[in-house]
């Protein structure tokens, strides 16, 4: 008897659990907190507003960097560590755009800046945000560096005095600085813009290539160009390049510097002390290299 009761309770108990509704999914993770500033805040905002996979941002900063990283949320994450006083208060402008958002630090419109000649120190903001992975960019900024990693769609970065570095990227980055280097990495993506005193240095970039620098040396490897080219030109620099899957004709060429390829199973157009021209087979594309002041290396 107490063994068919206990057959009994035990079918029951199967019956409601397969009625139970299912567990609910954790809620995702909060993000985890953003690295400190190069300088120390007197104050810290954030702001969390929504937008959809797909969706324009444009991000406006001022003395101060920007670094950016993709998530899996349809939400923009801002951290702004902020370094002003009451005489000269940055205000942290947030809208909506064209469908999309503006991000925006406003500088004092009277006054001067006299960073830190005179015991005091200038204003100062970073911007450090999550936004989706599949996004339309902009980043702007001066006296700050620009970061930009695992985002799928565009990214545009403008910096002076200040590095942009950019991996994971997928679709187009365009790239422009002044007194600062362009670092690409691990990006199916074309790349375009340049940089005045400043190195390339680029390492498993799959897209069209066009690229400038003055008074840079260029380094690259693990190229493929995409069918749409590849250009990279140096004034006052060396150029190194690993061509990886990148097949077309090549033309190297500088002024002042040796001239070294080596290529194995490629035709020899034409090869001169300062000039190269190769014949890659597999793909319609030019490849250019030129530089004045520098020695190329091809592989």
């Amino acid at each position: 008897m107490l063994r068919t009761k206990a057959l009994l309770l035990s079918a029951v108990s199967v019956a409601l659990l397969a009625q139970a509704p299912p567990v609910p999914p954790a809620p995702p993770a909060p993000p985890a907190p953003p690295d400190a500033p190069a300088f120390t805040p007197t104050r810290t905002e954030r702001r969390v507003e929504t937008l959809g996979f797909n969706g324009k941002l444009w991000v406006v900063n001022r003395n101060g960097s920007i670094k950016v990283e993709g998530w899996n949320q349809e939400r923009v994450d801002l951290t702004a560590f902020i370094r002003d006083s009451d005489s000269r208060h940055i205000n942290l402008k947030v809208e909506r755009k064209d469908g999309g958002l503006a991000i925006e630090a406003v500088w004092p419109q009277s006054g001067w800046f006299n960073f830190g000649f005179f015991g005091s120190q200038s204003p100062r903001c970073e911007f450090v945000l999550k936004v989706p992975s599949r996004i339309i960019s902009t980043y702007s900024t001066t006296n700050g560096g620009i970061t930009v990693k695992g985002i799928e769609g565009y990214a545009g970065c403008d910096t002076t005095n200040g590095d942009i570095r950019v991996s994971g990227v997928k679709g187009e980055i365009h790239a422009d600085t002044t007194n600062g280097g362009i670092i690409a990495e691990d990006c199916f993506a074309r790349i375009k813009g340049g940089t005045t005193n400043g190195d390339l240095d680029l390492a498993n970039v799959a897209g069209g290539i066009d690229l400038d620098t003055t008074n840079g040396s260029i380094t690259a490897k693990g190229l493929d160009g995409w069918g749409e080219g590849i250009r990279l030109e140096s004034t006052n620099g060396e150029i190194e390049v690993e061509l990886g899957q990148a097949k077309g004709d090549l033309h190297a060429e500088n002024t002042n510097g040796r001239l070294d390829i080596k290529l194995t199973g490629v035709e020899i157009v034409n090869m001169e002390k300062h000039e190269a021209q190769i014949r890659i087979p597999g793909r319609a594309q030019k490849i250019n290299l030129e530089t004045t002041n520098g020695s190329i290396t091809v592989r």
